[in-house]
């Protein structure tokens, strides 16, 4: 019995051992389990404070940067930060607080805090636009107008970015969110319709990208032959200069000989006219000596034949007649001989031929009348003044001297034969050389002119405005013809009345704008003035004038030559970045 009850209680001790050994293995893996829920529970905890506080992170980031452009984002990443009038200084932490700290609404562009504020739409796949700031969460989604007739889509659109003919397409000027950021409180959802509402504003970049391209390569051709044209103008105006020079010395030389023939003209003029005075005088006075000696010989009848000697009056008359009939230092055969002679060698030296005598042959005692183109003293206008001519007739060398003086005259210039129906066609042919020689000096001097005028101008980086000099372009509106002459005027033509609207002065805005200023007055206002705007074309026309401002026109001028390179790479950029942004938000259509 004892050795039984002995077995019992050591099973029952062994059973006891082995139920607290078990008991002791439950409890720890109650408290193993218990220890990792704890924990599962801490880094549940922890995930979620990381979660909220990215969540939170990044909300204040979307909402801090709210409404900015993305162009002015650096302007906000200091943590001070100055408002855009300068007038204040705000935190980072103020940055869309919904309360404002700047006049201008500098700190607000996510909110609609500030009066002034401008909140940005990206507005992917449409055009970004800038809306005021009394549109921010107003809890409208505003439709403006469709973009087509047959669709329901709309265009929310900056009508600053549109060219001119299509301004009037926005009648309000308004603009709007497509993309719906600016309900962004969730008082209200809008739809995103951009992409739908772009589809016409992408249509027409295509568009005009595909002008661009065209234009381009138009502006190349054009660049090339006005740089062609302005060397051959220089060179032109080279030679012209140098012709004006050789030019000027033959008109100096033609001009000195033409004075010389109408001064020996002239001189021939009054010798004629005091032979012709002289010629007159003696046949008066022979018609007075007819008469006394008529007179006398009544006398000598009548006192027959007192006295066998010859009166004075009548010794006179016989040495005048005898001298008619000799040869003297001038005869008329040497002096025709000599004179021909002289016509002969200056006809020479103007055509080129040769004669038989030279000067020095002609007028052996050329060196006593060098120089002496006067006519010698004793046969000006005193030797004729008495009123009845005795004196001319009782000086029978008075003939000599004049005709003295005209050899004198001819041989101290070397000019032509004394009679003028000879000297008149070497006159002739010197004159008309003359005239035209003059003519065409004047005339290559109004080209120097004019090409000087016309190269002083600017003509744009690569002279590309170079063909416009000479050019003029005109535009019909109401009863109104404007006409713009780059580099010289603009004007206004109502029928026959004409208003200067402007001189030329200048480019403005990297050569795409050109400035006409000091246009007539207005009545108790200013000066006219006109800004001719250029935009990319495939012709050159003008079109569109307006006068926004009293005296002051805008016009709008299209042209190959403002089709820039730059221009087109960043419409094609906008155009690639329409698409990329939209394929980044998962758009069904691409």
């Amino acid at each position: 019995m004892d050795l039984s009850r002995a077995k019992q209680e050591k099973e029952k001790k062994i059973q006891n051992l082995s139920f607290s050994k078990i008991n002791k293995q439950h409890i720890n893996y109650i408290r193993i389990t218990k220890i990792m829920k704890v924990n599962i529970l801490f880094l549940l905890f922890s995930l979620l404070i990381t979660n909220f506080s990215l969540i939170s992170s990044t909300k204040s980031s979307f909402i801090s940067l709210l409404g900015v452009a993305p162009q002015d984002e650096n302007y906000f990443k200091t943590e001070t930060i100055k408002c855009r009038n300068g007038s204040k200084k705000f935190t980072r932490a103020q940055l869309n607080d919904d309360f404002c700290d700047c006049p201008d609404g500098t700190d607000e562009p996510g909110t609609s805090a500030c009066p002034h504020g401008k909140f940005y739409c990206v507005n992917v796949g449409h055009l970004p636009v800038s809306l005021h700031s009394s549109k921010v969460n107003d809890g409208i989604c505003v439709k403006a107008i469709k973009s087509h007739a047959s669709s329901s889509a709309y265009i929310h659109i900056s009508c600053k970015d549109l060219d001119a003919p299509e301004v009037s397409f926005c009648k309000d000027k308004t603009t709007y969110c497509c993309d719906g950021s600016d309900e962004y409180d969730g008082e209200v959802k809008c739809p995103n319709t951009c992409w739908e509402a772009g589809k016409v504003t992408r249509d027409k970049l295509k568009k005009k990208i595909d002008i661009y391209k065209e234009g381009v390569t138009i502006r190349k051709k054009e660049v090339e032959q006005a740089k062609q044209a302005i060397v051959k103008d220089k060179e032109e105006l080279s030679k012209l200069k140098n012709n004006e020079k050789s030019l000027k010395g033959l008109v100096k030389n033609l001009k000195a000989r033409k004075e010389q023939i109408e001064k020996a003209e002239e001189k021939e003029r009054l010798v004629k006219e005091k032979e012709e005075m002289m010629k007159m005088a003696a046949d008066n006075k022979s018609d007075d000596e007819h008469k006394e000696s008529s007179s006398s010989t009544t006398l000598d009848s009548e006192n027959n034949g007192l006295s066998d000697e010859p009166s004075v009056d009548q010794q006179q008359k016989d040495e005048y007649e005898n001298t008619e009939g000799l040869p003297t230092d001038g005869s008329e055969s040497t002096e025709g001989l000599l004179r021909e002679e002289l016509g002969r060698l200056v006809a020479s030296r103007w055509t080129g031929e040769k004669t038989e005598h030279q000067v020095e042959e002609v007028s052996p005692n050329k060196d006593n009348h060098e120089g002496n183109n006067e006519i010698p003293e004793g046969t000006d206008d005193k030797d004729h003044d008495n009123n009845d001519g005795v004196t001319i007739l009782n000086d029978p060398s008075w003939l000599e001297k004049i005709q003295d003086a005209a050899q004198n005259l001819f041989q101290a210039i070397n000019l032509f034969p004394a009679p003028l129906d000879k000297l008149g066609k070497y006159a002739n042919r010197v004159r008309k050389d003359y005239e035209d020689s003059t003519t065409r000096l004047s005339d290559i001097q109004e080209r120097i002119a004019s090409l000087t005028e016309k190269l002083k101008h600017d003509f744009g980086m690569e002279k590309e405005f170079y063909f416009y000099y000479d050019q003029c372009f005109e535009t019909k509106q109401d009863k109104y013809v404007y006409k713009v002459c780059p580099f010289k005027d603009a004007s206004q033509e109502e029928g026959y009345h004409i208003t200067q609207l402007g001189q030329w002065e200048k480019f403005e805005n990297s050569y795409g704008t050109m400035l006409f200023s000091n246009g007539d007055g207005c009545w108790n206002g200013p000066d006219r003035s006109v800004k001719v705007k250029l935009r990319c074309g495939l012709k050159t026309e003008l079109t569109d004038v307006k006068e926004p401002s009293r005296c002051e026109y805008v016009a709008l001028m299209s042209t190959p030559i403002h089709c820039l390179e730059g221009k087109l790479e960043e419409l094609e950029r906008k155009l690639e970045s329409m698409y990329n942004e939209q394929l980044q938000g998962g758009h069904d259509e691409l």
